[in-house]
């Protein structure tokens, strides 16, 4: 996706009379999914591959003059080609020229980030895949754990086991972090951690978030910054 995501464009009927775009900040006030740590990877222009370690070195204690033993890592690359992304406003021109200040570019920028800043979290989360020239969302990655148990009463407990499998498997907990629909919050800041208590679940939880476009059940816990967003260098007009 092109990191001037927005841009406000006025046109006549024949030419250009403005510009003004603006980047990924704005997409941080909208994007569950960003603001939960999702790497940004930019300045992208073709078809790439992303890369990473599959086995990490094996540390030892070595004497004076010891050779270290080598490990052989596997680089597996996920391809990753440009999808685009667009939203169109029609202003009439008796309304822009009403305006006496930046009053009216505020609300279309406004309106387009949490537009388009929202369907970023649906496509990361349920994105169909190339086929529907979407990229591809969390439950459709092959490996990536689903239908892991969250009962009630014991939610705390659940979530409690999940987040402990995730760092069992020895990745930075620094963007760790749950997201739910604004429904699941609801219910997680209307239930106690445990029975008696008056400490709600999601209180409980770390770095629990809500976005509209979760639209199911489902709760998306994880390393949000091992989920990655490209974002390219050509200019999409909204």
């Amino acid at each position: 996706m092109p990191i001037e995501l927005f841009t406000r464009q006025l046109t006549t009927a024949a030419f250009p009379i403005g510009v003004e775009s603006f980047g990924v900040s704005n997409l941080l006030t909208w994007s569950g999914v960003l603001r939960a740590g999702a790497t940004i990877l930019s300045g992208l222009s073709r078809n790439v591959n992303l890369w990473s370690i599959g086995q990490l070195p094996v540390p030892e204690w070595l004497p004076e003059l010891g050779m270290i033993t080598s490990t052989d890592p596997l680089f597996p690359n996920y391809p990753v080609s440009p999808k685009r992304i667009s939203g169109l406003i029609n202003v009439s021109n008796q309304l822009l020229r009403q305006q006496t200040g930046p009053e009216l570019d505020r609300i279309l920028i406004s309106d387009i980030s949490r537009q388009l800043g929202s369907y970023l979290d649906q496509i990361a989360l349920y994105g169909a895949g190339p086929a529907s020239n979407q990229p591809t969302g969390l439950i459709n990655v092959s490996g990536v754990a689903q239908a892991l148990p969250i009962t009630p009463p014991n939610f705390h407990a659940s979530f409690v086991a999940i987040e402990s499998q995730i760092e069992a498997a020895n990745v930075d907990m620094t963007n760790y972090g749950v997201l739910v629909s604004p429904a699941r919050k609801k219910i997680l800041r209307t239930t106690p951690s445990f029975t008696g208590g008056w400490i709600t679940t999601w209180a409980e939880l770390r770095n629990p978030l809500s976005s509209p476009q979760v639209t199911d059940g489902r709760c998306f816990v994880g390393a949000w910054n091992n989920l990655t967003f490209a974002f390219g260098v050509a200019r999409s007009n909204c």
